[in-house]
């Protein structure tokens, strides 16, 4: 969510095949709200850390990429991970990562936006690649603001987000 600014339905919704070769790039294939698929490049590392998850276990390409586990812990279930359990382990996460104040799904898009805009990049492309038609009331004067403010209190390094690492879009 933090790369590619996708809504937590998004991202839960992506199966194995979504993760996909479009010549040299590596790209991902959103199912959005109202039934839209919405394909972006990703930014390498969002590549790496899937590479990683996939590397560690073994997903079918119509299966979910992220999936629950089992009541043991030690299997993938088949089904794709639900909201619910994405925010409680986003907050798990960030709790044992040292964030002080609560961290969910949505403050990742938002952060990652104001992010992107702040190292100088293009609202047009924010909007496009976070699936949104037009600036609305969480456009870069808003939400994403608070959002970023209370992730950098908390201590967030953004020293990985810096403009080279947004560049990529723009490139497209």
């Amino acid at each position: 969510m933090l790369f590619s600014f996708a809504r937590v339905s998004a991202v839960l919704s992506l199966k194995r095949q979504d993760f996909y070769y479009q010549g040299p790039r590596r790209w991902l294939r959103f199912h959005e709200k109202g039934g839209k698929e919405h394909e972006m490049p990703f930014h390498h590392q969002i590549g790496e850390t899937i590479d990683e998850y996939l590397a560690r276990v073994s997903i079918e390409d119509k299966q979910p990429l992220f999936q629950s586990v089992n009541k043991a812990g030690t299997a993938l279930t088949g089904r794709a991970l639900n909201r619910h359990n994405a925010w409680v382990a986003i907050r798990k996460r960030a709790r044992n990562a040292g964030f002080l104040t609560p961290v969910g799904c949505h403050t990742w898009r938002a952060t990652g936006v104001t992010v992107y805009l702040e190292n100088g990049g293009r609202l047009e492309h924010a909007q496009q690649m976070a699936g949104m038609s037009r600036p609305g009331p969480r456009s870069s004067t808003t939400g994403p603001k608070t959002r970023s403010q209370s992730a950098r209190s908390s201590g967030f390094n953004f020293n990985g987000l810096a403009r080279e690492n947004c560049a990529w879009i723009d490139s497209v």
